[in-house]
């Protein structure tokens, strides 16, 4: 058996950072926990939830998925991690959580 010799082309791995298919596919990935957090997030007007939406962000070299709510529906952050007179209703991080779980 042979020696075997791996020699990784940091520029074209830099540059898949850059391709479109790429963030579509981070954008994918999210989809499952999106999905989730509408569907445990407050319904009054089910504006709020609709809003929720994930979006490819460039973190220094590396790509990654952020998910929230639009800025109108800012309010959504109160439900999310309470204030002193609303309670906690987490709905976005467990949902990810759940996900989470079931990929591994």
């Amino acid at each position: 058996m042979g020696d075997v010799r791996v020699v990784l082309d940091r520029g074209a791995i830099a540059g898949l950072a850059n391709k479109t298919w790429m963030r579509a596919e981070l954008l994918a990935a999210a989809a499952p926990g999106v999905a989730r957090a509408r569907a445990g997030a407050p319904h009054a007007t089910g504006a709020g939830a609709a809003s929720i939406h994930p979006e490819p962000v460039l973190d220094g070299a590396q790509w990654t998925v952020r998910v929230s709510w639009t800025r109108q529906r800012y309010y959504m952050r109160f439900h999310e991690t309470g204030t002193v007179t609303l309670p906690a209703r987490p709905f976005l991080v467990p949902a990810f959580e759940s996900v989470g779980r079931s990929y591994r």
